[in-house]
């Protein structure tokens, strides 16, 4: 495909997320900060606090209809100061849009669980409690789902050490 091709087709993609980046910043006002990324998709980006009424509002909305969770992980930034990153993909089937939900958090902060507004939330957040060990307050059943309760060792971590060398070690989280 061209690259006259591909910016002819992406253009109303990119008009169409800056229309929706506009509702949705004028919707959350000051609980959250929307933003395009560098691909012109939607990034929104709250806090602990603000989660459960951000996802609320993005899932009742009539105007944007943000009502499937098409997944939810976590981001390891150990340099950073809340440490970890939940990030939230929704869905508008409605407005053919997505939007991914980050949220930083702290080693030992607890988040609220979301499977009372997104029951696909479930066994994604046991699989972060198991991996990351981010507590999610509420779960209705968080028990392990990849490693067994006797599991002592810390979690390890792939990493690059430098930009000069191509090695890459294996290490403890922590």
């Amino acid at each position: 495909m061209s690259d006259a091709k591909q910016t002819k087709d992406s253009a109303p993609a990119q008009n169409k997320n800056v229309a929706m980046k506009s509702k949705l910043a004028a919707l959350l006002g000051e609980r959250a900060n929307v933003q395009l990324d560098l691909q012109n998709e939607i990034k929104i980006e709250t806090s602990l606090q603000n989660l459960i009424a951000v996802l609320k509002l993005l899932r009742d909305d009539t105007n944007v209809q943000f009502r499937q969770l098409i997944d939810v992980t976590a981001v390891d930034y150990p340099e950073r100061e809340c440490r970890f990153e939940l990030v939230y993909l929704l869905l508008s089937i409605s407005e053919n849009s997505r939007v991914c939900i980050c949220v930083g958090i702290d080693e030992d902060a607890v988040a609220p669980s979301v499977t009372e507004l997104f029951s696909s939330a479930n066994w994604a957040e046991r699989e972060i409690w198991d991996m990351f060990g981010i507590y999610f307050s509420g779960h209705p059943d968080l028990r392990r789902l990849l490693t067994d309760y006797g599991f002592e060792s810390p979690l390890m971590v792939w990493t690059v050490c430098t930009q000069e060398r191509a090695t890459v070690t294996l290490h403890p989280i922590g």
